[in-house]
């Protein structure tokens, strides 16, 4: 992976998380950063490879990007924008399944409805033959106002507008 394609892989990450983050605020829900880059930027720095290898540093590694509670509920989501739809995951996505499979994965992908989440568990991923990184099977997803309920039509029409915009300009 070139330098450039890094540079817009965390740019487009850093954009969808806040993205989704302004849109659940938007409609309501209080949601805090989650993510370990967030809220343990100390840790960043001092992390080895054996403390990045163990149990616990590879759960820190991939804790999910935000917090979003309301009244009778708490959620911690990770957040993916991609390009292509059905969209390619990390390769440490089995990680995920073990530490956080309860989590809730929202992906932003160039599609009609844009916005899709599912809890990490019932995501279902295939191999493609060639490719080291397991695809999102965007059958298993529902869109995200299922399980965010109270997103409006209007304001997912009025982010999923910024969202394509963006998109486009990573896929040029």
């Amino acid at each position: 992976m070139s330098k450039s394609s890094r540079s817009d892989n965390y740019l487009m990450g850093y954009f969808g998380k806040d993205l989704i983050k302004r849109m659940l605020e938007d409609a309501g829900y209080t949601v805090c950063h989650y993510g370990y880059e967030d809220i343990f930027p100390d840790y960043m720095s001092k992390r080895t490879s054996k403390t990045s290898n163990s149990s616990t540093g590879r759960r820190l590694r991939k804790s999910p990007d935000l917090l979003v509670y309301e009244e009778n509920a708490v959620y911690l989501v990770e957040i993916k924008m991609r390009t292509k739809s059905p969209p390619y995951l990390p390769k440490e996505f089995g990680m995920l399944k073990e530490f956080w499979k309860d989590a809730i994965l929202a992906v932003i992908v160039p599609d009609e409805n844009v916005f899709h989440a599912q809890e990490i568990d019932k995501v279902e991923v295939t191999y493609p033959k060639n490719v080291n990184l397991p695809r999102a099977s965007m059958a298993s997803f529902r869109e995200i106002q299922e399980i965010f309920t109270k997103l409006s039509e209007d304001r997912i029409s009025y982010y999923r507008n910024i969202a394509l915009q963006t998109l486009r300009m990573f896929m040029t």
